[in-house]
């Protein structure tokens, strides 16, 4: 969706499109909000950002898997047991096997995939529940309207958007 059809208002505002933002909107529709009243929004176009990480964790998957994504995740990355750190030398400096969370969660590895996949599952996912998500919309600004119960957020396009709350995951 482009920026020219970002609606007037909604109740709840993601900014950012990452992963954090995403599971945030998917993590809303999932558990009782709207996906009607939730629009995430990120300043870079679908695709066009590079890879920042590249290993899910099991307690991160654990969160994933009660908004149905960890399968689709797991069946796209690289499940690894063991971590090992060496020096130059090859000597061992630290080794991980995280096999041993195994009694703790169903998920006793850590995961290798690239963010971009991750975006790509949850923003399907998060689509897929209606919950509406732009790209290429950057945000300039926020104040607060005279009534206090609502914000009205500025992006570059001269276009604004009035919201109830606003989730801020646009990263550092």
């Amino acid at each position: 969706m482009s920026a020219k059809s970002l609606p007037s208002h909604t109740k709840i505002l993601v900014v950012g499109a990452g992963p954090a933002g995403l599971a945030t909107g998917l993590s809303l529709a999932k558990h009782g909000v709207s996906p009607q009243d939730i629009v995430v929004v990120d300043r870079l176009s679908r695709g066009n950002n590079t890879s920042r990480a590249i290993v899910i964790h099991s307690a991160t998957l654990q969160a994933l898997d009660a908004v149905g994504c960890a399968d689709d995740l797991i069946s796209r990355g690289l499940k690894c047991t063991r971590f090992q750190l060496q020096d130059r030398s090859a000597s061992g400096l630290i080794s991980l096997d995280f096999s041993s969370l195994e009694p703790y969660t169903k998920f006793p590895f850590f995961l290798v995939l690239p963010q971009n996949i991750t975006e790509d599952v949850l923003e399907e996912h998060a689509k897929s529940l209606g919950v509406k998500i732009f790209h290429s919309c950057t945000v300039i600004g926020m104040k607060t309207l005279d009534s206090g119960d609502a914000l009205e957020i500025s992006f570059e396009s001269g276009e604004t958007i009035r919201a109830n709350l606003v989730v801020g995951a646009d990263g550092a």
